[in-house]
């Protein structure tokens, strides 16, 4: 018999190592499911036994099926509720006390399903009629997960004997995407996406922790759970001393096309490409840059975010030996062929502000060179581009907008490219900053342009 690996309880969520003695006691109704070796309900507990092997790819899967919708019941002074979880159709338990903020019983109905195998959940408790009355939910984790349900409102002797039907199936991909991912020992972070499905149109992002498991998912869901979720996600599993919810939800994004291309001309045509779920808008970015008084527009078209290109005009000054200005321009569809783009008013005006400036392709950039801003430079910029075995480095004044839109796009930038890496930070500049030239391509100028977007 393999050792049972986790206990989870709704009034009391740990991961308390259990023995051979208490497995066999605990499965002893061997309520068996393919894919695991047992699963059994005491109580309101639910108690997971299977080979350590199969536990994280297997078992907390549905295990997390039964929390996420157990979330949209809490825990209960008026009302009594009958409160339990298990997997299957039908549960029982005793009844509890409901808190004041708690005006209805509830029972949830979940069906999830990991790696082909499905499982069907229910939960009973206390709920508010704002949560349990949202209608049939579903959560998306793509190929890893995928769930859904409904909570159904109910008093006295109908919780009882209420039947709560599953919601249909609907795998009809809505064209919306959302970053996807599912971790339960480091933090989630992925580049896949999920298409979603039927009437998931929000992005959920959520993390539950308890003792030293922590828990965290990115994917699609519902509206209507994560109005539910809203409702109860501050109060849910409030008796756990050590347990801690974190839930949100944004909406997801459409599946969008943009036109990409980058030239050193004020105008450019290329293919259309597939933006991620992190961008929502097209752009255009016009750039001029001079360099030994010789000055070159760029211009570059892609996928980005309105928090990057509404950002407003920007500058870039490294002091004699290169100075650039342009701007970023949201647009969509037919509009970012037809837009005309407007470069910004050259502003020479020095305002008192300085940075150390330098720049280099080959080696570290260092120098005691020192950039006077001009404008509305109040930033000191330090941006290094690596390329295959080209490392480009570059020091001096910027402006605040220049560095709001390179914090939003700096990770995704280049992300065709393989070999690419870019690091930029911004520093507020000051009037008495610590204190090599080498030719500019005009590779540069793109690379400058081509960041924002």
């Amino acid at each position: 018999m393999g050792l049972c690996l986790s206990c989870f309880d709704p009034q009391n969520f740990d991961d308390t190592p259990q023995t051979k003695t208490q497995e066999a006691q605990v499965c002893s109704s061997q309520l068996r499911t393919p894919g695991w070796k047992k699963l059994a309900s005491q109580g309101s507990k639910l108690f997971a036994c299977a080979p350590a092997a199969h536990f994280f790819s297997h078992t907390m899967p549905v295990l997390l099926g039964l929390l996420l919708f157990s979330m949209l019941l809490t825990p209960g002074d008026s009302l009594e509720c009958e409160t339990c979880i298990a997997t299957s159709s039908n549960c029982s338990g005793k009844m509890m006390t409901c808190s004041a903020n708690e005006d209805t019983c509830a029972v949830s109905l979940t069906e999830s399903k990991a790696d082909q195998i499905s499982v069907q959940s229910i939960a009973k408790g206390c709920s508010s009629t704002k949560a349990c009355g949202q209608g049939p939910y579903s959560i998306n984790l793509g190929k890893m997960f995928t769930s859904r349900g409904v909570a159904v409102c109910c008093k006295g002797a109908n919780c009882s004997s209420i039947s709560v039907p599953l919601p249909p199936v609907n795998n009809t991909v809505n064209g919306k995407k959302c970053p996807v991912c599912y971790s339960m020992l480091s933090p989630c972070s992925s580049s896949d996406v999920a298409e979603c499905t039927g009437a998931e149109d929000r992005c959920l992002d959520l993390s539950i922790k308890s003792g030293t498991i922590k828990i965290t998912m990115k994917g699609c869901t519902t509206k209507s759970y994560c109005d539910a979720l809203s409702q109860n996600v501050k109060n849910t599993f409030k008796e756990a001393a050590s347990g801690m919810i974190d839930g949100k939800c944004t909406e997801a994004s459409d599946s969008l096309e943009c036109e990409t291309c980058i030239a050193t001309s004020s105008n450019c045509s290329g293919m259309l490409m597939n933006c991620s779920a992190n961008e929502n808008t097209c752009a255009v970015s016009l750039t001029e840059s001079k360099a030994d008084q010789i000055s070159v527009q760029s211009i570059a078209k892609g996928c980005s975010s309105t928090k990057a290109c509404g950002q407003g005009p920007y500058s870039i000054n490294l002091g004699k030996m290169f100075t650039s200005r342009g701007v970023a321009v949201c647009c969509k569809g037919a509009n970012c062929s037809s837009i005309s783009v407007p470069l910004p008013p050259i502003n020479n005006t020095v305002n008192g502000k300085k940075c150390q400036a330098c720049y280099s392709m080959l080696s570290p950039c260092s120098s005691s060179d020192v950039a006077e801003c001009t404008g509305a430079e109040d930033r000191c910029l330090d941006l290094s581009i690596k390329s295959g075995t080209i490392k480009t480095t570059m020091k001096g004044c910027t402006t605040k907008s220049y560095c709001d839109a390179l914090s939003q796009n700096v990770k995704n930038t280049f992300k065709e490219a393989a070999s690419g890496m870019i690091d930029g930070k911004c520093t507020k500049a000051n009037k008495a900053p610590p204190s090599s030239r080498f030719p500019l391509l005009a590779l540069s100028w793109l690379l400058l342009v081509k960041i924002l977007l």
